[in-house]
């Protein structure tokens, strides 16, 4: 079982691997329910990458790339002076919730 052009493209649009999906969904379920489950996740997504292939236009993302841009994003704030402050802050307390519920005997 393959994908169409059109299917792979809605699939990219939802799924980091639309052959992987599919491959999965065949091996679990058979040809027959898979091609009903790729149907159906079709029909579902295909609005949603139209809304968002016309209001994105030549900025339109996959997954993929959406995936990869949050990713940086991500990794700018895990290094960002407020994310190294907010880290410490919270060892600070977890430290001190640790010494209290030591005190009491709670844990050991």
């Amino acid at each position: 079982m393959k994908l169409t052009k059109e299917e792979r493209d809605v699939m990219e649009h939802v799924v980091l691997d639309p052959d992987g999906w599919l491959d999965h969904v065949v091996k679990t379920f058979g040809e027959t329910k898979a091609r009903e489950f790729l149907d159906a996740k079709v029909a579902r997504h295909k609005p949603a990458q139209d809304k968002a292939k016309a209001e994105e236009g030549a900025n339109y993302k996959n997954r993929v790339k959406r995936n990869e841009e949050e990713m940086e994003i991500t990794k700018a704030a895990m290094n960002s002076d407020e994310a190294k402050i907010l880290r410490e802050t919270f060892q600070l307390i977890r430290a001190q919730a640790i010494k209290t519920l030591q005190s009491r005997g709670e844990i050991k």
